[in-house]
């Protein structure tokens, strides 16, 4: 439990490191936002690809995938200009607070996906979004 604690923390703060850097590149003309979404997405390849050659029996894939899998390919490149357009353009605790909003999306999903959410995991959910929604509410953020 401790590793996977660690581990998201190192990737929250590798991602806060990369949207900062790539906020200031496209804000000082160094880059555009169309190179900050793809070196985005190079990283993101990257990592999945040592990944799969670490460990080639955790990665399978089946051709009767590629219809769906080509519709998310298409799907992912709007996905990730945007995104980009958004860290670039927006505040960070304004985009910080969007992401945070879907919390409750992101539940109905694994729900309806069969996932099973204890007391603990549904308090913790309401805690967070609560908190996020009474803080816009009031004003505190930007």
């Amino acid at each position: 439990m401790w590793i996977a604690i660690i581990l998201l923390i190192i990737a929250s703060l590798l991602a806060e490191i990369s949207g900062s850097l790539g906020k200031y590149a496209v804000k000082h003309k160094l880059e555009s936002i169309f190179s900050m979404a793809f070196l985005n997405m190079l990283w993101s390849l990257g990592i999945f690809s040592a990944t799969v050659l670490l460990r080639p029996d955790a990665w399978r894939f089946s051709f009767d995938s590629l219809p769906t899998l080509l519709i998310r390919f298409v799907l992912e490149c709007f996905q990730v200009y945007w995104s980009a357009k958004a860290v670039v353009t927006s505040t960070r605790g304004t985009f910080g607070l969007v992401r945070s909003l879907t919390i409750p999306l992101l539940v109905v999903v694994d729900v309806s996906l069969g996932y099973v959410l204890n007391g603990w995991e549904l308090i913790g959910i309401l805690v967070v979004f609560l908190t996020l929604v009474g803080l816009g509410m009031l004003g505190d953020l930007d």
